[in-house]
């Protein structure tokens, strides 16, 4: 499993690694004790935000990042449960065996702080400016003929 790095390639807080993580462990997962802990992380964040104490909402919200549970849950999500499932991503990849799940699992945990987005396109938009502005409708519907 790869190490946790930070955004200067420096080791980031938190457990040495992980447990080991295959499919009989994918099988032999406590969902439900799981599903609880996301359950009660997502409350808290709604709570901070419903009081406005947003450096707390901020802070949960980096937390349930770096949540295992959250992260067990969103690919159980993602490759059991969703209508999607048997449709690869972008990355051309499908999880179908409790083996590729779990690798999954750990491959997103591990690579949840290294995202670097991508810029976002940047798209003109082609604006037309009024030569005049005449106030009534009739004016409105022939100002359409002045657009450049």
């Amino acid at each position: 499993m790869p190490e946790l790095m930070g955004k200067l390639d420096t080791p980031v807080n938190g457990p040495e690694g992980l447990p080991p993580f295959d499919g009989d462990a994918w099988e032999r997962t406590d969902w439900r004790h799981h599903e609880e802990q996301v359950r009660r992380l997502r409350g808290r964040i709604f709570k901070a935000v419903q009081e406005g104490d947003w450096p707390l909402a901020r802070s949960l919200q980096k937390l349930a990042l770096r949540s295992w549970s959250n992260t067990l849950v969103s690919v159980r999500q993602v490759t059991q449960r969703n209508t999607g499932r048997r449709t690869a991503g972008i990355d051309g990849l499908v999880a179908l065996t409790s083996q590729a799940r779990a690798e999954m699992a750990v491959h997103v945990h591990a690579s949840t702080g290294s995202h670097q987005p991508s810029p976002v396109r940047r798209v003109y938009v082609v604006r037309r400016v009024a030569l005049c502005c005449i106030p009534d409708s009739v004016g409105r519907n022939l100002e359409d003929c002045f657009w450049v």
